[in-house]
């Protein structure tokens, strides 16, 4: 982005977003299979009802619609239910709220750290973010050993495993976000070398993904309630999550750092 605001226009930077977008959309959309349960239900009787023609073969949600202005103010009400009546939703949400609004926090701490401190230009600060998207990338790639651990208690406990096992990856995940922000903190001077606070990132993005991912799918694990519960409990998170960020937010960080 740093490169193609310098060299071509600062409004290439939306369109190389919107067009980066709009491909992931369109594979996303004709690659990944529908995992719904209601809607997978709807279209196999569907699919019965055409190949049988009998009409018998229906959902609960066909027999028993809902009204839209009820399926409105249910989704509305409900998340501010499970924030507010579930502790551990709530102590949740407010801890990925400031982990959320600590990323943000690097889009407006980079530009001063290495363009005021360092005198680096837009797209090499843009550079200075690889080491956040390469933690990314190898916390994706732990992902399926943490599936396959959660998959052997599932069998381990018949089924039905404590809710506590989601903690698991989140132990290890939140002391590597301080060790990042230590490691950035104590690096950023302008008198030491930009590779510090470079590779601070590493850490800080590799326990941003696994937090984010444990704390996602915590909440259905959790909360005694049925499953479609815990979509709820996630567009709380969704919400104060987007909280947390603003609240990070400010117009005068240049002038924190002198």
């Amino acid at each position: 982005g740093g490169f193609i605001g310098d060299t071509v226009d600062w409004r290439w930077i939306y369109y190389v977003m919107l067009i980066f977008t709009g491909a992931v959309y369109a594979l996303v959309c004709f690659t990944i299979p529908e995992t719904y349960a209601p809607e997978i239900l709807k279209r196999r009787a569907k699919k019965l009802r055409k190949e049988t023609g009998d009409n018998s073969y229906v959902t609960d949600l066909e027999r028993s619609p809902r009204p839209l202005g009820q399926m409105i103010a249910v989704n509305l009400y409900r998340p501010i239910v499970l924030l507010f009546g579930e502790l551990i939703v709530f102590l949740i949400t407010i801890y990925m709220s400031v982990i959320y609004g600590l990323l943000y926090m690097f889009f407006f701490a980079y530009p001063v750290v290495f363009g005021e401190g360092k005198n680096f230009k837009n797209g090499p600060i843009g550079l200075m973010f690889i080491p956040i998207a390469v933690g990314v990338i190898v916390s994706a790639l732990i992902a399926p050993f943490v599936n396959r651990h959660y998959v052997r208690m599932v069998a381990k406990y018949n089924g039905r495993p404590p809710a506590e096992v989601r903690l698991i990856p989140m132990m290890f995940a939140c002391w590597a976000t301080p060790i990042g922000l230590f490691i950035f903190a104590w690096t950023s001077y302008s008198r030491l070398s930009w590779v510090g606070p470079c590779l601070a990132g590493f850490p800080c993005g590799l326990g941003f993904c696994l937090l984010y991912n444990s704390a996602n799918k915590l909440p259905g694990r959790l909360i005694p309630t049925p499953r479609c519960f815990g979509s709820r409990s996630k567009c709380v998170h969704a919400v104060n999550l987007a909280c947390g960020r603003g609240s990070f937010h400010d117009p005068d960080v240049s002038q924190t750092r002198k």
